[in-house]
């Protein structure tokens, strides 16, 4: 049945276009969701069958699918979306991260709603949902596949690199992450009456991904194990605080894979002079190519701690003390954000005192992915630090991450220094 848009009033005066279900409704994020897996499993099932045409169709309406979902998510309109109620009875509402930790630590079972939610997800008592660790439950999609793409779960993580850039981190909860890109499209024909179209014939390219690890410990006193029931938010927000921070850092820097460690392709020359006003304005324009943005404020932009000094001291010609070049990037970009993720200044060859900064563009299509596997699994060790009375717990999480599209996204470079 074909799906019907609806221009949508949201409740902070905004509007947006999405599709309708079959009572006419607008869709919510879930049946969002629901819909987009359903348009990428058809896509899958017509490129085996040797159906280009309607795969790529396919894949179009899923990619316009999950930009809907975003734009739906950013909007805030979670807050009022029925989908996204947690039910007041079931496991994820009843169950308590810190009773979790608790067992691990004593080194027993855990049981109740613990157990049942762990049980839902296919999970060991040494292993804590990903849904847990958010402030509102998600369900992940369905496991009935060895390869498959889950639901997006970005309120899991606090708001770092990945969300700024608009990477996606959908949960994965069995098999391998396989994410399909259409890279060669159908081209459009205008021939002459009774003459014949030239065929063209798309192209997809898969990648998949298998899980790294991540990992952040934690030392706990024998005498805290008490307690452990009413410390759930500051377990919570330590656990995801650290996690969030390592995979940031593997985003950027995860071996050949890393946004500025070889993902993006070969590092850019660097600069020879310290920046200027016009430097900062070129890293901004030269993502507004007509395709993947078409304005200034279609582009986000990353920045190193000197980067950013230094772009609050340069101005543009005749327009000295007045706009500094990072309040121009506040005015102009789609957003900037100063991270100390970036590595400091370094020399480059001859070249001395270079940062990278990193912009992206095009935010409601898919150019990167950090999936991650459900579970984390805890390990519980009583003897590195025995002599204190203290017990070291380390969190494991399984993830990947993988630039689909490098187009999404340029690395620049500043001299910050003479």
């Amino acid at each position: 049945m074909k799906r019907r848009l609806l221009t949508r009033m949201l409740h902070n005066g905004r509007r947006l276009t999405i599709a309708t279900n079959q009572e006419g409704e607008p869709m919510n994020l879930r049946e969002l969701l629901t819909l987009a897996g359903d348009l990428l499993k058809q896509a899958r099932k017509a490129l085996k069958a040797g159906e280009t045409e309607k795969a790529e169709r396919l894949m179009r309406d899923h990619e316009s699918t999950m930009s809907q979902y975003r734009a739906l998510d950013a909007m805030g309109a979670r807050t009022t979306d029925p989908a996204s109620v947690q039910d007041p009875n079931g496991p994820e509402a009843r169950a308590s991260l810190g009773r979790i930790v608790g067992a691990v630590l004593e080194g027993r079972e855990t049981d109740g709603a613990e157990r049942e939610l762990q049980e839902e997800h296919g999970l060991t008592s040494h292993q804590v949902p990903l849904s847990l660790l958010a402030t509102r439950a998600v369900t992940p999609a369905p496991a009935d596949t060895q390869a498959n793409q889950a639901a997006i779960i970005p309120e899991v993580f606090p708001a770092g690199v990945a969300n700024f850039l608009g990477i996606a981190r959908p949960t994965v909860p069995v098999g391998e992450s396989v994410y399909p890109l259409l890279t060669t499209g159908a081209t459009a024909h205008a021939p002459a009456a009774d003459g014949e179209a030239a065929e063209s014939t798309g192209a997809f390219t898969a990648t998949k991904l298998e899980p790294g690890r991540l990992q952040a410990s934690f030392r706990f006193r024998r005498e805290d194990l008490a307690v452990f029931a009413g410390m759930e938010m500051s377990l919570r927000d330590n656990l995801s605080m650290a996690l969030s921070s390592a995979l940031d850092d593997r985003i950027l820097y995860g071996g050949n894979a890393g946004l500025l460690s070889g993902g993006l392709g070969a590092a850019p020359d660097a600069p020879g002079a310290v920046a200027t006003w016009a430097d900062f304005v070129k890293g901004l324009t030269d993502n507004v190519d007509g395709r993947y943005a078409s304005r200034p404020d279609q582009v986000r932009y990353l920045l190193g701690a000197d980067s950013y000094a230094l772009s609050e001291t340069v101005f543009g010609v005749g327009n000295a003390n007045r706009e500094s070049a990072y309040e121009m990037l506040l005015r102009k970009s789609g957003g900037v954000r100063v991270t100390s993720r970036i590595a400091d200044p370094a020399a480059v060859g001859a070249v001395s005192d270079v940062q990278d900064a990193l912009t992206a563009r095009a935010m409601g299509a898919t150019h990167a992915v950090a999936p991650l596997w459900e579970g984390v699994s805890l390990i519980r060790d009583e003897l590195t630090q025995a002599a204190t009375g203290r017990i070291v717990l380390t969190a494991v999480m399984l993830y990947a991450f993988a630039v689909v599209r490098a187009d999404g996204f340029r690395r620049v470079r500043f001299k910050t220094a003479a």
